[in-house]
């Protein structure tokens, strides 16, 4: 890689709604010329990236789960926060 390609993940991430991993993840697939196999919504922000989509977690299970309910109200908001946007 060069400087070029260096600079490529903060330009992505600039410009994209991504975590600073998922725009390097991004830089690295788009130079390599690969596909990046994935389940994160985020990257579809990005036609130019090869990309296959599995399928995306279903949030549903969380609600329906009478023990994940317990267990999620046990935890503190910011926990709360991250598993709601994984």
């Amino acid at each position: 890689m060069n400087l070029a390609d260096l600079q490529r993940a903060p330009l992505i991430k600039a410009t994209h709604p991504l975590s600073v991993a998922d725009a390097w993840l991004a830089a690295v697939a788009l130079q390599l010329k690969v596909t990046l196999v994935h389940k994160d919504p985020d990257f579809e922000n990005l036609p130019e990236l090869l990309q296959e989509r599995l399928p995306y977690k279903n949030r549903e299970i969380y609600s329906q789960n009478p023990w994940m309910k317990l267990w999620i109200s046990a935890l503190n908001p910011a926990w709360l926060a991250l598993i709601s946007h994984a």
